[in-house]
């Protein structure tokens, strides 16, 4: 978009420009006057220099991320949380949108449900238990095989997207979420 604006004064260019300025003065700092010599790509440049001051409303909807572990505990997760890596008023981490590979909104909330489990799971540097691993997973079902069969246990690994047990040593990031739906499964059925 280009305006010619012709003033054959700087007071009347100035008067012009309090006209159509005055109901957003408010939210820009300083105005420019761009000489005539000066590009329009400069002009720009110089607009886009300025920042204005965020309001009190925006700054306590977001908080800057100082550390790794919001107010519930979590570490950021790529899986779930903005790529801003931005927290709420409250200290949570910023939830994505749902992608188009979920189809519904409740697949979505599950799946942010089972990656908020899983980073439950994981010890943090603080914590000293052990992460669980594969072949905790084999000594639960194993230590267990009065209580669950191998078909309950593929039918629990196919609700995390994984066709059966073996295949679940490719995915260690699903282990701890697949152990606790199995755990889960033999205190209900014991």
């Amino acid at each position: 978009m280009k305006i010619t604006i012709e003033a054959t004064s700087f007071e009347e260019l100035q008067e012009f420009a309090n006209t159509i300025v005055t109901p957003i003065q408010d939210k820009i700092p300083e105005i420019q006057v761009v000489q005539e010599t000066e590009s329009v790509d400069a002009a720009m440049k110089n607009l886009n220099d300025v920042e204005p001051e965020p309001t009190e409303e925006v700054a306590a909807s977001t908080e800057e991320v100082e550390d790794d572990i919001d107010a519930e505990g979590l570490p950021w997760d790529a899986r779930i949380h903005s790529t801003a890596k931005s927290k709420t008023a409250k200290g949570v981490w910023k939830i994505l949108r749902k992608p188009k590979k979920f189809e519904s909104e409740e697949d979505w909330k599950a799946y942010i449900d089972s990656v908020k489990f899983e980073l439950r799971s994981v010890p943090n540097d603080e914590d000293t238990s052990k992460a669980i691993v594969f072949n905790d997973l084999l000594q639960l079902i194993t230590s267990n095989s009065a209580v669950i069969t191998l078909n309950e246990v593929t039918a629990i690994c196919q609700q995390h997207d994984i066709r059966s047990l073996p295949e679940v040593a490719s995915y260690q990031e699903r282990i701890p979420t697949i152990y606790a739906d199995i755990e889960a499964f033999i205190r209900e059925n014991s």
